[in-house]
């Protein structure tokens, strides 16, 4: 397989992962797409023929995942260099790390015994390649999501949003079930691609299919349980035990600190227009939610500035007057000598 062609696979599967996501031309994104996002990815892997060929197809495919599908982080005025670019070039050497663990299934693929496996005698190295490298991306959009870099977007579980028999399971294996479905029916997919090309033509080759035929067979069964288990957990009978009455704010402007005091009055005067259509029906609101990044100060000390912050109407006595509690986007302090810093969400009772 020809340079370009790996790096043409690998773009093509970076593309399909940011289309198959929740974006501007597919607003919930598109599950089919999500099933064969990584199935390029793996033929170029499997088509790696040194360590530092597999180590920059990686690298390309976190890089380019990453600013497809987060571009919008440049739009952090002053700050994109950082947001988006040190981001993106981190997450590229973080998966470019893993080029390790995706390289080392190759490593049984060595000319000398290229033969045992043409002749069906090495046919256990099938399902070996498919489940190591579905286990390993799922292994590796964990740590991303995870930990230092703890940031979960751009995952091939966003992309079955739209198939909630599917996402169902996720209570169980949690998201990464998901991925782990998403990635093995692409590499499935990948891996009969390649026999194709290398064995139908043997006469050894049936056997060869025995062995990849089980593993399709595994992926459906997984499947099928996977959707027999969302149907029933879809149709059970729910008896919720408490309900509330939420608020969302969504003041959709930048969260630039120079118009910091433009975005909180904005806020407040939506609020303020929704809890009096709450008084009017003869209803309570229970909690009101702003989104992230709505204060610029940091917490805990900030209590006191957003006391007298806006002017015109500060944060605090805004939320006392309306006897409501807020959840509100915000940086906090955790260990100043340290410089640990958190984005957090912060929790204002109804007294502010």
């Amino acid at each position: 397989m020809s340079r370009f062609l790996q790096i043409f696979c690998t773009v093509l599967s970076a593309s399909l992962i940011a289309l198959s996501i929740p974006n501007e031309v597919l607003v919930f994104g598109s599950p089919l797409i999500g099933l064969i996002a990584l199935y390029p990815f793996y033929i170029a892997m499997n088509r790696s023929s040194s360590l530092w060929e597999s180590f920059y197809l990686c690298f390309i495919h976190g890089a380019l995942t990453h600013l497809l599908s987060s571009f919008w982080l440049g739009n952090f005025a002053g700050f994109a260099i950082f947001t988006l670019g040190a981001s993106d070039l981190g997450t590229g050497f973080f998966e470019g790390f893993f080029s390790l663990g995706f390289y080392f299934p190759i490593l049984f693929r060595a000319k000398s015994q290229r033969l045992n496996f043409i002749a069906g005698k090495m046919h256990f190295l099938i399902p070996f390649r498919i489940f190591w490298f579905t286990s390993l991306y799922v292994i590796w959009e964990y740590c991303k999501s995870t930990g230092f870099l703890a940031y979960p977007w751009g995952t091939l579980s966003m992309t079955a949003y739209s198939w909630p028999l599917i996402t169902q399971i996720a209570d169980i294996t949690g998201v990464y079930g998901i991925t782990f479905l998403f990635a093995l029916f692409s590499a499935c997919l990948g891996e009969g691609t390649l026999l194709l090309t290398e064995v139908s033509n043997t006469e050894q080759g049936r056997l060869v299919f025995v062995s990849y035929k089980k593993v399709c067979a595994c992926l459906v069964s997984l499947l099928t349980v996977s959707l027999f288990y969302g149907a029933y957990q879809i149709l059970k009978e729910r008896n919720p035990v408490k309900s509330m009455n939420t608020l969302l704010v969504q003041q959709n402007r930048n969260p630039n600190r120079r118009e910091e005091e433009e975005n909180i009055l904005l806020a407040e005067k939506l609020t303020q227009t929704k809890l009096d259509e709450y008084s009017e029906s003869e209803e309570s609101c229970d909690l009101v939610v702003w989104s992230e990044a709505v204060l610029s100060k940091r917490f805990p000390a900030a209590e006191v500035y957003y006391s007298f912050f806006p002017s015109e109407e500060p944060l605090v006595k805004f939320i006392k007057k309306n006897r409501t509690p807020f959840i509100i986007g915000g940086p906090v302090v955790f260990n100043d000598e340290l410089h640990e810093y958190g984005n957090s969400a912060l929790l204002f009772d109804k007294d502010g």
